[in-house]
């Protein structure tokens, strides 16, 4: 089973009629005017695409972000991007804080209307869906509207039900669980409180405590990364997507080529799980 992974697109629009000013998407656009839009080249993405494409993947997983304010018009644009991936193979999808970056366009369900039509994204959270084998994907909601924050909120009604799904995962089984938000990163990379994601210890402990094997993947920070962590002397292994269309990081790190994707080969033995990862960036792969 061959999985395609991106993040954290964050298409955007320069140009707001006066009203959508008027709410948090102001912090947003000033952000994007003096900073965002010149780390970002989403030229760069349909030549990406081709190329993750060509590494034929079974399934491909969205791990949030795919706007910067929530706007239709930057929705319209990811379903336009995004439209040969959808065409060619099953799309999982789970949405990041900028998706529901006001409470307007939470209220107005904008990221369900784009991506539940095209982009394979459930009705409601959690879902459990299969994926191949004996592997299955587990797709929660970590992103809430907020004033000043980006902190996310999975809850206590997500994650009970949550527990539920897992505890119908048989050893030997495996589960692909998405969710924008990290719940560990290297040494040296700090996540500050207001940008963190509440409930994430209970998360951690609940993962540990499966009988299944667990891959997790996530976004929000825009550096790819792959751990392999230890939570309760359970292993597990957590892969950050990155943005494929950054060109430059908030470290001044270049990436001219983009930040790329990640191709997994999952195994068919879960148990004794030694997947094969590739992260690609332009030409080069690591």
């Amino acid at each position: 089973m061959r999985l395609l992974i991106m993040g954290d697109l964050h298409f955007f629009r320069t140009r707001l009629t006066p009203g959508e000013w008027l709410s948090k998407r102001m912090l947003g656009q000033t952000n994007l005017l003096l900073n965002r839009r010149h780390q970002f080249n989403h030229g760069l993405f349909p030549a990406m695409l081709e190329r993750a494409m060509a590494h034929k993947p079974d399934a491909a997983i969205l791990t949030g972000d795919l706007t910067t304010t929530a706007l239709g018009r930057e929705f319209a644009d990811v379903q336009a991007a995004l439209a040969p991936l959808a065409a060619r193979m099953p799309v999982f999808a789970v949405p990041g804080n900028h998706d529901r970056y006001t409470f307007a366009s939470a209220r107005q369900r904008l990221w369900e209307t784009v991506c539940g039509e095209s982009l394979g994204a459930p009705a409601s959270f959690p879902a459990m869906k299969p994926l191949g084998g004996r592997w299955h994907v587990l797709l929660l909601d970590s992103a809430c509207p907020r004033i000043f924050s980006s902190r996310g909120r999975l809850g206590r009604t997500q994650l009970a039900q949550t527990k539920q799904l897992l505890d119908g995962l048989p050893a030997g089984d495996g589960v692909v669980v998405v969710c924008h938000y990290p719940l560990f990163t290297p040494e040296g990379t700090r996540i500050s409180w207001n940008r963190d994601m509440a409930w994430r210890a209970a998360l951690v402990e609940m993962l540990a405590a499966s009988a299944a094997r667990v891959l997790y993947l996530h976004g929000h920070i825009h550096q790819p990364w792959h751990l392999t962590v230890s939570a309760d002397g359970t292993p597990f292994d957590c892969i950050n997507a990155g943005a494929p269309c950054q060109t430059v990081d908030k470290n001044g790190r270049l990436w001219p080529d983009g930040q790329g994707f990640w191709i997994v080969d999952l195994p068919e033995d879960v148990k004794n799980m030694d997947f094969m990862l590739m992260h690609a960036t332009g030409m080069t792969k690591f």
